[in-house]
Order: C-alpha cells, then sequence, then structure tokens
C-alpha cells in the first residue's frame, strides 16, 4: 500500500543526504589513511 501512495515522495532529499554523507566519510577516511592534510594560509 506505501508503494501504491506516494506518502514519502517528498522526502526524496533524505536518500540524497545519506549517499553525500557516506561518500564525505569515505572521503574523511581515505584522507586519514594516507595522512592527507589541509594546510592553512593563516
Amino acid at each position: 500500500m506505501l508503494m501504491i501512495i506516494p506518502v514519502f515522495h517528498h522526502l526524496w532529499f533524505l536518500w540524497i543526504l545519506c549517499w553525500l554523507m557516506a561518500g564525505f566519510a569515505l572521503a574523511v577516511w581515505t584522507a586519514d589513511k594516507f595522512k592527507w592534510a589541509c594546510q592553512s594560509r593563516g
């Protein structure tokens, strides 16, 4: 029944947000593994 009635159709951005968070976590993990660091311009 929930597949027929689009109750959660307006919450599509939550699915996108989950993928963005997973991608960011993977990028942070990769940067940490290879000891990449941002250099401050201060």
